[in-house]
């Protein structure tokens, strides 16, 4: 029983590794802009294909708990796909430096940013 829970410990470890790498992009394409209620303040929030390559190229895989603690919570977003891997993703940058990407088995990485923009 403790080696399999070795093991599992071992097993989960790498999983988390392998997720905090992000493969770059490429074929980004700029789908949605937009805010949540409230946002209209920062109506003018758009990214370019070259300017979303730019933020993941620069950002960092982060916990939810990181977002929540190191990011401002803006809500204004940019959503668009991507492909990496040989895989489409699709991803939402929020202008607060904070970014989710979702891959086509429905799990996600979250990204943060400080000098992005």
């Amino acid at each position: 029983m403790r080696l399999l829970r070795s093991v599992f410990l071992v097993c989960s470890v790498c999983l988390v590794a392998c997720n905090m790498h992000q493969k770059p992009f490429v074929n980004s394409h700029v789908l949605v802009r937009g805010f949540d209620s409230g946002g209209e303040f920062c109506k003018d929030f758009d990214l370019d294909s070259s300017q979303v390559k730019k933020f993941f190229d620069k950002a960092k895989v982060k916990t939810s708990r990181e977002i929540h603690d190191e990011f401002d919570y803006l809500p204004c977003y940019v959503q668009g796909s991507s492909i990496t891997e040989g895989q489409t993703v699709h991803w939402e940058i929020r202008a607060g430096g904070t970014a989710r990407v979702t891959y086509p088995d429905g799990l996600y990485n979250e990204f943060g940013c400080t000098d992005c923009f």
